[in-house]
């Protein structure tokens, strides 16, 4: 219940930032599209609240544990530093470095899957783990994607740092627009049951057996 609240929260306030960016023409950042800003709170809920979630797992194998521990540490890494490099620290952002860090995490998120770990609980619960990892590595795959659309167009080191509703950005509108309606769909039915509830109903001899 708290994480759906969070997440809901996360979207109106992603909205709400989105109208004030849009408010005043030649804002820092330039403005933002309707489809980017529900991508911007889907990519915040994918790479800083989903993975605690899914960490607060119980049945998690240690080496799954780990590879999403460093997955998350690596978002809360990369946050001050690009807010610092759109500011212009250090030569400014590159859309390069989100492209690199994305694909870093993706390896991460598909090295984490319950496949490649026999440790990794069975039964019930390994097809929610599986399905949130894979709901990642989506959401980095679109993410990776439309930051390299976005450098074909223009450099963040321009002060432009989002995709406008105009026709200049019309095919990564289009793009978003199509991801959030495959992604945002496989979200919600992923947040019908939050993993821990999960486990915590199905945590059985085999998950035991599963983990030794």
């Amino acid at each position: 219940m708290k994480l759906r609240l969070a997440i809901l929260v996360l979207y109106l306030v992603c909205l709400g930032a989105g109208l004030w960016q849009n408010a005043v023409p030649g804002r820092l950042g330039g403005a933002i599209s309707l489809p980017k800003i529900l991508w911007l709170a889907t990519a915040l809920s994918a790479f800083f609240l989903v993975p605690p979630l899914i960490l607060r797992e119980q049945p998690l194998s240690p080496r799954t544990r780990r590879l999403l521990q460093i997955f998350w540490a690596s978002w809360l890494l990369r946050a001050p530093l690009e807010a610092g490099l759109l500011l212009g620290w250090a030569g400014g952002w590159r859309c390069v470095y989100g492209i690199s860090h994305d694909l870093a995490c993706l390896a991460l998120v598909i090295a984490a899957l319950p496949c490649w770990d026999r440790r990794t609980p069975c039964g019930v619960v390994a097809p929610v783990l599986r399905s949130w990892l894979l709901w990642l590595a989506a959401c980095l795959c679109c993410e990776a994607s439309f930051a390299w659309l976005f450098s074909l167009l223009i450099d963040p080191r321009s002060g432009v740092w989002f995709a406008d509703a105009s026709a200049a950005f019309a095919r990564i509108n289009l793009g978003t627009a199509t991801c959030l309606s495959l992604l945002l769909p496989w979200f919600v039915w992923n947040l019908r049951t939050p993993p821990k509830e999960n486990a915590s109903r199905h945590r059985t001899t085999d998950v035991t057996d599963c983990r030794r």
